[in-house]
């Protein structure tokens, strides 16, 4: 089982450990396993062996996240804080659709009249969105940006 099992104890530890001493929850559907190179139904079989292999019954507060309706088992890339970490296809294909989310955003804006508004609405929540995209995206990715058009 390799690496898994440690790092499945470590989050079981550390589940526990929030439950007992600051009586805390951990919202297990808010986490993700970032497991690049395999397939999805191979990670989740992984984690279920080390989870029924765990003789101390420890790993048992973890099997809630193998529903695959949480989605929380990642093999393709995630986002971490708004920003994608990953394969490079899978960043660049994160950073196509948020700017084409803003430029959906910007193009509603015209209902708007009023000149002020649109460039504070501009200068304060689009360009922040994109301008945070900048700061975090890898220099690799970022030499794409005129093909997401």
């Amino acid at each position: 089982m390799g690496q898994i099992q440690p790092t499945l104890q470590a989050l079981a530890d550390t589940v526990r450990s929030f439950r007992q001493d600051a009586d805390l929850e951990v919202c297990l559907a808010k986490c993700t396993i970032y497991m690049p190179g395999i397939q999805i139904e191979r990670a989740q079989n992984l984690i279920r062996e080390c989870i029924d292999a765990d003789m101390s019954g420890k790993l048992e507060t973890l099997r809630p996240m193998l529903a695959q309706s949480l989605d929380v088992i990642q093999v393709n890339g995630l986002c971490l804080v708004g920003t994608p970490v990953g394969p490079k296809d899978n960043v660049r294909e994160y950073v196509r659709n948020k700017c084409g989310t803003i430029c959906k955003d910007i193009d509603q804006m015209r209902v708007c009249a009023d000149p002020l508004i649109k460039y504070q609405l501009l200068k304060f929540c689009m360009n922040t969105r994109l301008s945070f995209l900048s700061r975090n995206v890898i220099p690799d990715n970022r030499q794409y940006g005129n093909r997401l058009r």
